[in-house]
């Protein structure tokens, strides 16, 4: 019985690892492209030098941009849909950059502690509180503007 249950440790072990690191695998090398920040959708047409997108580096690292600065940060995976997302403070806004953008990186900012839980479904991903959250903190698409 000992036997048994070490042999199953192992195997739950092998398992999250592996769904670990093909998740990682699906949220990297794409720039996904911010379409809704807490149940409001953006206007792309506003972003006109460039457009909202998140982006998972390797080394568990991150990159954003949604409206003012690049932000940068960290993230690691738990278990299958399991996420953390840390992000560096940004620079001052600029002079130029509007209130509309200097509000919409204060929301993503503000909302990136609150994100447990990832999941992509038809090539969207969605980041959420809790994995069995059907409504989403953030929606992205990947590689193209919405």
């Amino acid at each position: 019985m000992r036997m048994i249950k070490n042999l199953l440790s192992c195997f739950i072990i092998i398992c999250c690892g592996v769904a670990n690191a093909a998740g990682q695998a699906d949220l990297l090398g794409h720039k996904w492209y911010l379409g809704i920040l807490n149940q409001q959708a953006l206007i792309m047409a506003d972003f006109t030098v460039q457009k909202p997108y998140l982006e998972f580096g390797a080394n568990n690292k991150f990159s954003a941009f949604v409206g003012c600065n690049t932000i940068t940060g960290t993230y690691s995976l738990t278990g299958p849909n399991g996420l953390h997302l840390s992000a560096s403070k940004p620079t001052a806004p600029a002079a130029t950059c509007k209130q509309k953008f200097i509000d919409i990186e204060n929301t993503f900012i503000s909302s990136l502690p609150n994100i447990k839980a990832w999941e992509i479904e038809n090539e969207v991903l969605y980041l959420k509180a809790n994995p069995n959250d059907i409504v989403s903190i953030a929606i992205f698409a990947p590689n193209k503007p919405y």
